[in-house]
């Protein structure tokens, strides 16, 4: 600035030197353009990815068969019996 350069000059300047990393926000071309694209697109294909999971998985369940969970009298008998040979074995041990 002494020497009479502009803003613009210092920074065409800076950026010859040091390269456009020296900028708070590069310019939007050739790779720079890549950096400044590349997380956007890959939050959205994230999303579309999540969002085709969710879909799919619904379908899935609401295609699967419908399993009834009514207990019958045979599920009850079983569980009796079941109990009475667990009480008959820790008597054994008591």
């Amino acid at each position: 600035m002494r020497e009479g350069h502009t803003k613009d000059e210092i920074k065409k300047l800076f950026v010859k030197k040091y390269g456009a990393t020296v900028l708070i926000s590069p310019p939007f071309s050739g790779f720079n353009l890549l950096v400044w694209t590349l997380p956007f697109v890959g939050i959205a294909a994230a999303g579309y990815f999540i969002y085709r999971y969710i879909k799919d998985r619904e379908e899935r369940m609401a295609n699967a068969p419908k399993v009834s969970k009514k207990r019958t009298e045979e599920d009850e008998i079983e569980d009796e019996l079941l109990r009475a040979s667990i009480e008959e074995e820790m008597k054994k041990y008591r």
